[in-house]
């Protein structure tokens, strides 16, 4: 399960290409109810979903008392507290987006539990856009790395609009939820710049004071702008070779 249908998309195709029959549950209440019904072998989580988050779903599931999957853990960005919670409630590996080929194979082949979390991400460069990082995050699929690029960039407004609303306006909750959310999404998009600057406002919305979360929030505006107006200006940037930008 994932909020992301592009992150979903993704993750049902490298498993297909493994062999694996996949079947996708939209919320945490629902896996809860599919678990019921049948026996799987491994479920991969996101947190923060729909109904039932996915720490109370893994609870829930342990408490069946039957045949008991794996659970492992998908999210764009964990704290050391959320990473103990995971494990506590029978998650057996935290898994950080984008999730590499290697690591889905390295998953469906293990066999024994670990309590060690698994950070599928790579080093970042400091590009606005970096193709070949796009194209590793989406299977070296072109279509769909264009599609996520695209999808991203028009959500964009909305989701920017989100954010500011919630620290203006709501509490600590909606913001953590409008950030997690963009998060989720420009892991798999090739957008380093803009992916550091949403992991360091996920990062501080919840111990750091509101002066800090300003600043944090400021420059995640400016790179959304940037991107925004590269994305007006390179309309189709999976047509060149070379689509990095400084």
């Amino acid at each position: 399960m994932d909020d992301s249908r592009p992150n979903l998309q993704l993750l049902v195709l490298q498993l297909e290409e493994l062999g694996k029959h996949v079947t996708i549950a939209g919320n945490g209440l629902q896996a809860l109810e599919l678990c019921h019904a049948h026996a799987f072998d491994l479920i991969f989580m996101d947190l923060q979903m729909p109904e039932l988050g996915g720490i109370d779903a893994a609870r829930e599931i342990r408490k069946l008392g039957k045949h008991q999957p794996r659970i492992i853990d998908l999210t764009a960005h964990i704290s050391i507290d959320e990473q103990e919670a995971c494990l506590a409630a029978g998650m057996e590996e935290v898994i950080v987006k984008p999730v590499r080929n290697n690591t889905i194979r390295a998953i469906t082949k293990k066999q024994r539990n670990t309590t060690k979390p698994i950070s599928a991400t790579r080093i970042i460069e400091e590009n606005l856009f970096d193709l070949e990082l796009s194209l590793s995050a989406a299977n070296s699929r072109l279509e769909l790395a264009d599609e996520l690029l695209t999808l991203l960039i028009a959500n964009l407004p909305v989701d920017q609009q989100a954010i500011n609303d919630a620290f203006t306006h709501s509490g600590p909750d909606q913001l953590r939820s409008a950030v997690h959310k963009l998060h989720g999404a420009v892991r798999y998009c090739g957008v380093p710049r803009l992916a550091n600057a949403v992991e360091k406002l996920e990062t501080i919305v919840k111990p750091g004071p509101d002066e800090d979360i300003r600043r944090a929030l400021n420059v995640l505006n400016g790179e959304v702008n940037s991107l925004m107006i590269w994305g007006r200006t390179n309309p189709d940037p999976f047509d060149t070779k070379d689509a990095r930008l400084n």
